[in-house]
């Protein structure tokens, strides 16, 4: 059975740090699975990520926001000398775009709706 190298998108996480930084919103990740097509390789992938965030992980404790929505950036074969050299189980997260107001906060400059100065 062939190697394949995944790389999947997740977003739709809130993890929220101290009140000075934005919350990380997304992630990307990259694993190597055995599967007979690339499609069946990002299926595999993706069940790999999704039980990293289920129910009772340290990652589903501080997620505020939902499970992960996972999309796939790319697929691409490996073989079994790269998947001995590649440990990949870990994130590269983001955050919240800092020139955008936050969603999960409300914006102090702006009054609210129906509320003139």
């Amino acid at each position: 059975m062939p190697y394949f190298r995944v790389q999947l998108h997740g977003t739709g996480i809130c993890l929220v740090g101290s009140d000075s930084e934005p919350p990380i919103v997304g992630f990307y990740t990259t694993r190597i699975v055995r599967a007979e097509s690339r499609e069946a390789a990002a299926t595999a992938a993706a069940r790999s990520v999704t039980a990293q965030w289920g129910s009772g992980t340290a990652y589903a404790k501080n997620n505020r926001g939902s499970l992960p929505m996972l999309s796939v950036e790319w697929a691409k074969d490996d073989t079994f000398i790269g998947s001995l050299r590649f440990r990949g189980t870990g994130h590269t997260f983001y955050s919240a775009d800092p020139t955008r107001p936050d969603p999960t906060r409300p914006d102090p400059s702006r009054a609210p709706e129906g509320v003139a100065d």
